[in-house]
């Protein structure tokens, strides 16, 4: 078997003859040659001529006929003789395993980013439009198209790994997922309720928040709420402008954009993976349940590499919301007043995540994504003016990015998972990480890129990471402006070389 390139450019598979016959005998094609006893022929009897002399039998040997100039003889004509079929022994059969094996291969090779992802998705990240705000972000400019192939390969393994690749084009995945979907709907009807609890204990055990904080449900029709914080900056929008963006407003822009990815990131991440958490519960209801999570949260992610995005975007940008599957806002908590008490009543403030899904991995993506605003939020800015921050959120607000971010998100959260120490709170590591500057922040980045170990030494608090060598335009800011953020947050003097993890989940709340 040979691996071969046609005129146009693709490859193609030459297969022999012979494993050819191997496949037929292993796939029951062709039945193995049986060896039969040869038989004799019946000896002719001698003819007579009309004269009554016996004639010989020409294939009997004996004397040659004399030669006659007027009837030459013949040239005699045989049949092409027939190739013989080898017959296929029992030692012979293991062969077959390695044509297999190379078979699998080829599958596996075309599932590549190169030939599996739609070219305008390899399009976009290798060369982002000058129009869009991304291009100026040096993070996602610099490493988007690695961290979309990234994602890429990861998903396009673990659904290999399920024993089933993906779907070749967006109508097979359409169709498998509504399939899915009809499946998981009526296992789920009866445990929906159960469900939503276990998403919430996941959430609150995985970031190590208080679980009061979190509001969920399971349902096939998710209407989105209404969010009191979204409508009353809805209506002061309208008294706001947009303001020219300076240099200072566009590291603000880039950093919201980064969290922004990590949040999608971490949703995505946590659709195709926490439902393993709990697999005790999900077999208790269906055996087959888990498997059908695990499917369907990957072709759910697979469908943004297949399809046209720009186009689809345009197609359905006035109904993009409406076609989402889940939703999650945050909105505050109300007020128990003075009737349980001035404490209670304390404890009863802040904020909450409120989140809906189709079903149990949705709704946890959803979950995720809202925990993730809910800490991103304490990393606002407080020093810019309401005009700033309207523009800050114009520029990163739209939700036809979230399909680009979604397609190089879950590789980064995967690499900050990589550099956050197991005995550190998750919710803290980036609480920590979002109070940071714009600047500090790429830095930041581009250590967990680049050199890990050096961001594993920051987010466990023992120094700041180190630039690489070969990005000194992305070195550290000094102390001074590292201190001016600090007192805009008002962080007590020695917060960082206590690394009081309690203050800050205090800060947070």
């Amino acid at each position: 078997m040979k691996l071969v390139k046609t005129a146009n450019g693709k490859r193609t598979i030459k297969i022999s003859k012979k494993e050819w016959e191997f496949i037929g005998v292993k796939a029951g094609w062709r039945k193995k040659a049986q060896v039969v006893a040869p038989t004799k022929k019946p000896v002719q009897a001698p003819t007579k001529t009309p004269d009554g002399v016996p004639q010989k039998n020409p294939n009997q040997p004996g004397k040659e006929k004399p030669f006659d100039p007027f009837n030459p003889p013949r040239p005699k004509i045989y049949p092409k003789p027939k190739a013989k079929k080898k017959i296929i022994t029992d030692k012979e059969l293991p062969e077959i395993s390695t044509f297999a094996n190379a078979i699998d291969h080829i599958v596996k090779v075309s599932q590549t980013y190169e030939e599996g992802a739609l070219q305008p998705v390899r399009d976009f990240w290798n060369n982002i439009p000058q129009e869009h705000s991304f291009s100026q972000n040096p993070i996602l400019s610099e490493y988007g198209h690695n961290l979309s192939r990234e994602g890429y390969d990861f998903l396009v393994q673990k659904m290999q790994e399920g024993g089933k690749p993906p779907p070749a084009n967006s109508m097979q995945l359409q169709m498998e997922a509504l399939d899915l979907m009809r499946k998981i709907f009526a296992l789920e009807a009866p445990h929906r309720e159960e469900l939503a609890e276990k998403a919430k204990d996941i959430t609150a055990q995985v970031w190590g928040i208080d679980r009061d904080k979190l509001d969920a449900k399971v349902t096939e029709n998710p209407e989105k709420g209404e969010d009191q914080d979204q409508d009353q900056d809805q209506d002061q929008n309208q008294e706001r402008k947009e303001v020219p963006v300076t240099p200072e407003l566009r590291q603000e822009i880039n950093k919201r954009e980064i969290m922004n990815a990590i949040t999608q990131g971490s949703a995505v991440h946590a659709m195709y993976s926490v439902h393993h958490l709990i697999a005790d519960t999900i077999n208790a209801i269906s055996p087959e349940l888990l498997k059908m999570y695990t499917r369907f949260s990957g072709i759910a992610t697979h469908h943004y590499y297949i399809i046209d995005i720009p186009a689809v975007i345009q197609m359905m940008k006035a109904n993009l919301e409406d076609a989402a599957i889940g939703w999650a806002h945050v909105e505050p908590i109300e007020q128990q007043g003075e009737q349980q008490g001035e404490q209670q009543g304390e404890q009863q403030g802040g904020h909450k995540v409120v989140a809906e899904g189709i079903c149990f991995p949705v709704l946890c993506q959803e979950l995720f994504k809202g925990v993730m605003e809910l800490i991103s939020l304490n990393g606002i800015n407080q020093n810019l003016s309401e005009d700033e921050l309207y523009t800050i959120y114009k520029h990163t607000g739209a939700l036809e990015d979230e399909p680009w971010l979604i397609t190089i998100g879950p590789a980064l959260w995967r690499k900050f998972l990589q550099v956050i120490p197991d005995d550190i709170n998750l919710s803290v590591a980036i609480g920590k990480f979002c109070l940071e500057t714009p600047e500090k922040v790429e830095t930041i980045v581009r250590s967990i890129i680049q050199d890990p170990e050096s961001a594993r030494t920051y987010f466990g608090g023992l120094k700041e990471p180190e630039v690489p060598k070969e990005k000194e335009l992305w070195q550290d800011q000094d102390q001074d402006q590292d201190q001016d953020q600090k007192d805009a947050w008002q962080l007590p003097e020695d917060f960082e070389e206590e690394d009081d993890d309690d203050l800050l989940m205090d800060l947070l709340k």
